[in-house]
């Protein structure tokens, strides 16, 4: 069984390759990689043995041949790939470099924990008959397979940084849902920064749209890079409705009535509902002109 249970997938390049292969074609491309792998780097060039690791009949295998040969370096009756080459001796020197480490480790613990003996039988093991198991082995993997270097998060991945290209779509998103374009120079460069500090493009635009429904009638839009340096788009406005303002009424016939008045140089306050009259509206006015206004049921109104 193999001792190399993981094997490292570089995305952009592989989708780089492989962008006029077909569906199935990615199928039997990705099978033959893992065995290559599982198989030490080579896999031997017959059809029946690649049309078995592929999942597919003889024929249809034929079919594809010279698709995937195109992808391998296929000579002296095997098919190879240089980069999986290259990283299988990378990982197999890692494996060891860890390993040795491992086994001084063990050896300067025993030592300062004032256990020669276990010391002295990691240093001779070669002059023994039974061995003792290094540190590496105690933490192996099952049936005896060692754990790799990053297979248990020891070397967090690295950051991938979007390409211009795809930030560029990004913020064309962004800007087409934005309702007040202003300022789209420093929009760019705000929206850069904020995919730089770890924020989600669709985290960002979906925030768009909440700050579109949410925003009350009474505010002006913010600056689109005042809304990405602020990181808006994390706001949870109050679902709570908005009270009634002294200057506002929730009855439409009230509310107009009272602009016109104001409109005027006056004043307007109304009254509850009496039971046979409507309601009543005292007026203030600067030059005297209205002095009682009465709305009826109905909405038309008299002096």
């Amino acid at each position: 069984m193999s001792r190399r249970p993981y094997m490292q997938l570089f995305v952009s390049d592989y989708l780089g390759d492989t962008m006029h292969l077909s569906t199935e074609q990615h199928g039997a491309y990705l099978l033959l990689l893992m065995s290559m792998w599982n198989a030490g780097g080579e896999l031997p060039d017959d059809d029946r043995k690649l049309a078995h690791i592929t999942r597919l009949s003889v024929k249809k295998w034929k079919a594809h041949r010279p698709d995937m040969k195109a992808l391998f370096d296929v000579g002296d009756g095997v098919w190879q790939s240089a980069r999986m080459t290259k990283e299988l001796q990378k990982v197999e020197s890692q494996s060891q470099s860890r390993s040795s480490a491992g086994a001084k480790g063990a050896r300067a613990k025993a030592l300062k924990t004032n256990k020669p003996d276990k010391a002295n039988a990691q240093a001779g093991l070669k002059h023994t008959r039974y061995q003792i198991p290094d540190s590496s082995s105690l933490c192996s993997e099952p049936h005896g397979r060692a754990r790799e270097p990053g297979l248990f998060g020891e070397a967090p991945p690295k950051k991938i940084e979007p390409s211009p290209q795809q930030l560029t779509a990004w913020f064309n998103r962004f800007w087409d849902d934005w309702p007040n374009k202003v300022g789209r120079k420093a929009a760019v460069d705000a929206f850069g920064k904020a995919i730089k500090r770890g924020a989600s493009a669709e985290n960002i635009i979906a925030g768009v749209g909440r700050y579109k429904r949410d925003k009350p009638p009474d505010r002006q839009w913010l600056n689109p890079a005042t809304f990405l340096n602020q990181e808006r788009w994390n706001d949870e406005p109050s679902s709570q409705p908005t009270q009634p303002t002294a200057r506002q009424s929730s009855n439409p016939v009230q509310s107009g009535l009272g602009s016109a008045i104001e409109r005027l140089g006056g004043s307007a306050r109304f009254s509850a509902p009496s039971a046979d009259a409507g309601r009543i509206i005292d007026a203030e006015p600067n030059a005297g002109s209205v002095q009682r206004l009465t709305v009826s049921g109905n909405g038309r109104t008299g002096g």
